[in-house]
């Protein structure tokens, strides 16, 4: 590869794509970056190993500091008479998911977030915890304080659904926590009792909450991960020519 003469077209396609950058990863693990114009030997790193081969790849979320935004890489296999020669991988922004969670209303003080299953934050009304890498067992008096949520933690750590009571302060807090299909993430309602309707099963009242708003997040994730992939993939030709 040239990459004086590559990474200027790098750069352009980057922005007529639509992602935050790209970057190309060769087959022996070294990964060529338009941004900053740097070539970085990562043949021993696990990023390498994950998005090698015949495969399209969707990292863990992760956070840009700098840009103070929740991102994740989607990476694509770049083939030349249908032999593997790289792959191409691109930045996108998380906003319009950490968007859909903030808008998520129970009530008048109930809202949701999503979690990572190691315990950090994903989306929050409260984007500094997921700046930060906030692990929600670390988090300070807002959940420090509920009795009960070790037990909750421990749920959505293994990847399990269901609703749980919490005691806040006095005040019953139901929560109901579901993992999200084809994600590492778990999505989380928190609702104080007395806000929501009387004379309902109100434990099957959040369980029906989240299941609509885990069928719209659904959505949300599917049409910004297969518009990436399918960007990838009309971009398969043009790909092949930046590698030898």
């Amino acid at each position: 590869m040239d990459w004086n003469k590559q990474y200027p077209t790098l750069l352009e396609e980057a922005e007529a794509w639509g992602f935050m950058h790209i970057f190309i990863m060769d087959t022996k693990g070294i990964g060529y970056y338009a941004e900053t114009n740097t070539i970085k030997d990562q043949s021993k790193e696990a990023f390498f190993t994950d998005i090698s081969g015949d495969k399209y790849y969707v990292t863990e979320p992760f956070v840009d500091a700098k840009e103070k935004k929740s991102i994740t890489t989607i990476t694509a296999p770049i083939k030349k008479d249908g032999v593997v020669i790289g792959n191409i991988c691109g930045v996108i922004d998380l906003s319009k998911i950490n968007e859909f969670i903030q808008n998520v209303k129970i009530g008048e003080s109930g809202y949701a977030f999503l979690l990572r299953k190691n315990g950090e934050f994903v989306a929050h009304n409260d984007m500094s915890l997921v700046y930060n890498q906030i692990n929600i067992v670390e988090a300070d008096d807002e959940y420090s304080n509920l009795k009960g949520f070790s037990t909750l933690i421990e749920s959505v750590e293994n990847g399990e659904s269901g609703t749980k009571e919490i005691d806040l302060d006095g005040q019953k807090i139901i929560t109901a926590y579901n993992p999200v299909e084809n994600t590492p993430w778990s999505i989380v309602l928190v609702a104080n009792e007395d806000e929501l309707l009387a004379g309902v099963d109100k434990m099957i009242l959040l369980q029906i909450i989240i299941t609509i708003v885990i069928i719209i997040f659904a959505v949300i994730i599917s049409y910004v991960v297969k518009r990436s992939l399918l960007v990838w993939k009309n971009q398969q030709q043009h790909c092949k020519n930046l590698i030898p």
